[in-house]
């Protein structure tokens, strides 16, 4: 827990009487690091999700396996730079839970590889439908970890940390891609096809993990955003600080 702040003010029923006002819920315990370590993870996934086409079940092991490992490596600044109590625990926890995530992707995805869907028509269906199944049950379960974390944390800071809004915010996020992600049928399939004005056909489907990865490239934006954000807000508190230590 931060320290508290206050201004001082004079009673004006009884003068004389110097009164204390807490200010304690514009403290908060973060440092602009701990966001920022936070954020570069999220808009890096966004970044190779939206630059990079066919979104097959493969790459979202591969750009969820990355994202999950490095928000593992950014939690642990949280761990370094957070003192004891409810924030530190969330990080510790986030830090686990995403490391844990990781290695799964990592594993899953070996798996796939390894083991193409060959045989007949509906032995290939089948075995794509279960691949889109554990992607989605990957990227939603990992989310809504975390979203229970950072809404944990959120609500027992509320009132003493500035930054619990920031985590009820972030924790709420998560929660809703989580849903939206796991609600996405693993058979799901639709099939396109156009002309260009040059004469060309484009052909393609959008496929599950189409949209699984598309709604975990959207929730990575939108976190990655607020984290910026809650970033560098602090940073003049930073300054703020290192101005009262001189």
């Amino acid at each position: 827990m931060g320290a508290s702040t206050g201004s001082a003010a004079f009673d004006t029923d009884n003068p004389g009487t110097l009164i204390v006002v807490s200010q304690q819920s514009r403290a908060t315990v973060v440092r602009w690091p701990v966001p920022i370590a936070l954020a570069i993870p999220a808009l890096a996934a966004t970044i190779v999700i939206t630059f990079t086409p066919g979104h097959t079940v493969w790459f979202g092991f591969a750009v969820f396996a990355g994202f999950a490992l490095l928000t593992a490596g950014a939690s642990g600044v949280g761990i370094a730079l957070l003192p004891s109590g409810a924030a530190r625990a969330g990080a510790i926890a986030k830090t686990v839970v995403a490391a844990l995530a990781g290695v799964v992707a990592l594993v899953l995805l070996g798996f796939s590889i390894v083991t193409p869907a060959i045989g007949s028509v509906g032995d290939t269906v089948d075995v794509w439908a279960a691949r889109a199944l554990a992607l989605s049950l990957t990227i939603a379960g990992t989310l809504a970890a975390f979203a229970a974390i950072d809404l944990i944390v959120g609500i027992r800071q509320r009132g003493a940390d500035r930054f619990a809004r920031d985590w009820i915010t972030n924790g709420i996020v998560a929660g809703l891609a989580a849903i939206a992600i796991v609600a996405v049928p693993p058979t799901f399939y639709q099939g396109f096809s156009f002309t260009e004005k040059t004469g060309e056909l484009i052909s393609g489907a959008v496929t599950s993990s189409t949209m699984v990865i598309g709604l975990f490239g959207a929730a990575a934006a939108i976190l990655g955003i607020l984290l910026a954000i809650a970033g560098v807000g602090l940073m003049p508190e930073r300054a703020r600080r290192e101005r009262a230590a001189a």
